[in-house]
């Protein structure tokens, strides 16, 4: 992971990140809590099928009141989740 922000906006939380994805990285599964111990899935996000270093976004319209927790894992062809955030 080279970057990981969130940023409210009118519409709601939008996060961005960048990484460096290699043959296996298949999708990042968006995470958000409350509490930063309790998490539910949000939405998927599928990455290209490039190497390299890729920039992704995506907006929460949901966004909690108050302080939020975000999380990213990436998953691949037959790897664990590998967590960020």
């Amino acid at each position: 992971m080279l970057q990981f922000d969130a940023k409210r906006t009118a519409a709601g939380v939008e996060l961005n990140w960048t990484v460096m994805v290699d043959q296996v990285a298949e999708q990042f599964i968006i995470e958000r809590s409350a509490n930063g111990r309790d998490f539910i899935r949000l939405s998927t996000v599928d990455v290209q099928p490039a190497a390299g270093e890729q920039s992704f976004n995506w907006l929460d319209p949901e966004a909690l009141t108050g302080a939020a927790f975000y999380r990213l894992s990436m998953t691949g062809n037959g790897t664990a989740a590998t967590y960020f955030g």
